[in-house]
């Protein structure tokens, strides 16, 4: 009597689906984008668009406030402070100057450190609040090297209120498929639009609010 044959289980290759998910996210990121109003609110709307190796940030948000007020409010350096003190590790004044003051920014995690210093400067005449990237000193192999960033805070005003216009160009040091790039774009995302709404409520309910 024949003894029964086992029966070999078969097998199929290991999928990988972090490497997988990761490749997406880089296909995504990488191959041109656009979109709009990422919080679908009223008051508040984003797009961001790449051209080579420029990330151009657009982004708006209305609020109810003097646009006097609004336009000190992003300026002062107090004021910056107070937006950014649970945002940022570190938010120091390093020099001040007639209508312009550098500012260094520090911002920690367990991947990165970005330490980087920009020019901020108060153009009343076109109602808007200027910013440039003047150095930048970055640790952790995550983040690709951030070559420039610029942009401003331009403010129209609008019924009931003030609406502030968002510009940022960043160019980023980064071969066009490293995944690194998608991260370093969430990130300023992300920092962008948390700054945008903190200013909202900040502007509303304490710096500029009518007693």
């Amino acid at each position: 009597m024949k003894k029964p044959v086992k029966s070999t289980p078969r097998t199929f290759p290991k999928v990988h689906w972090p490497v997988i998910f990761l490749v997406c996210l880089v296909c995504f990121f990488q191959c041109g984008f656009s979109w709009k109003e990422p919080w679908r609110s009223s008051d508040l709307s984003f797009t961001l668009d790449r051209e080579g190796d420029r990330y151009l940030f657009r982004a708006s948000v209305v609020i109810k406030a003097e646009p006097a007020c609004v336009l000190e409010t992003i300026y002062q350096f107090y004021h910056l402070q107070q937006l950014l003190k649970d945002e940022a590790d570190v938010v120091e004044l390093l020099r001040q100057g007639k209508d312009h003051y550098d500012v260094r920014f520090v911002h920690k995690s367990k991947l990165y450190v970005i330490d980087t210093v920009y020019r901020r400067s108060l153009q009343k005449g076109l109602s808007r609040v200027a910013f440039e990237l003047l150095e930048t000193k970055q640790e952790g192999r995550m983040i690709p090297k951030i070559l420039s960033s610029k942009g401003y805070y331009a403010l129209e005003i609008v019924t009931g209120g003030v609406k502030v216009n968002y510009f940022e160009e960043t160019r980023i040091s980064t071969a066009r498929w490293d995944p690194r790039t998608a991260g370093l774009v969430q990130i300023v995302e992300r920092d962008t639009l948390s700054f945008l709404k903190s200013l909202k409520q900040y502007a509303e309910r304490t710096a500029c609010r009518q007693t």
